[in-house]
């Protein structure tokens, strides 16, 4: 896979790339407003803080993903493959790239079976989460192309998982809007109502 686009620094504000994103906002899809909407930006003081947010995100979803899998459930698959695509996303936003461009990006991922694509989906998930970290703790600059990459081959893989499950990526995304709207009735990201999870309750 390969996208090229500028590398940032460890001081790099969240306001210059989210204006970018927000300056493009017509060309976001209804998913990307909600999360956008939903994620509680001001929470972070960074970039790099956002995205380790993300990076720890995609390493507790992919492996709930492979969880449900496990267990053979369609509606929990589809419930986490929607968490991860939020992750995702988000992350891909920090990098001043949309879901559309993140889909673009080039990614040669064959899968013989649902498990080829969850390993995957694991192994990005846990390579965008090293560069990440080694940007964080090893004082080294981020490859924001490889970064993208990885984001773009766990989506693809999550839409082969879905696949699958005879549904839809966008079906993925469709879930976690419901799940988001139940969850943050307010309209926004609040620790209260994500702690709350009112969209689990009976």
């Amino acid at each position: 896979c390969g996208f090229a686009i500028a590398t940032g620094e460890h001081t790099d504000s969240t306001r210059g790339r989210r204006a970018m994103i927000d300056a493009s906002h017509e060309r976001l899809t209804d998913y990307e407003r909600t999360i956008i909407a939903m994620r509680g930006d001001g929470r972070f003081r960074s970039n790099l803080e956002m995205l380790a947010c993300c990076a720890l995100g995609l390493s507790e979803e992919t492996a709930e993903v492979a969880q449900a899998v496990h267990y053979g459930h369609a509606g929990p698959v589809l419930n986490e493959l929607g968490d991860v695509a939020w992750y995702a996303i988000t992350a891909a936003h920090r990098l001043n790239t949309t879901l559309t461009q993140l889909r673009a990006i080039p990614a040669h991922a064959p899968a013989q079976d649902v498990d080829d694509s969850i390993r995957g989906m694991v192994t990005a998930a846990g390579l965008f989460a090293g560069r990440v970290k080694k940007w964080l703790y090893h004082d080294k600059p981020l490859d924001h192309e490889l970064a993208l990459r990885d984001l773009a081959c766990v989506l693809l893989r999550a839409e082969q998982i879905a696949d699958w499950h005879e549904r839809t990526l966008e079906d993925a995304f469709a879930e976690n809007i419901a799940k988001l709207r139940k969850r943050f009735p307010s309209g926004g990201f609040t620790a209260a109502e994500a702690n709350a999870r009112a969209d689990e309750t009976k």
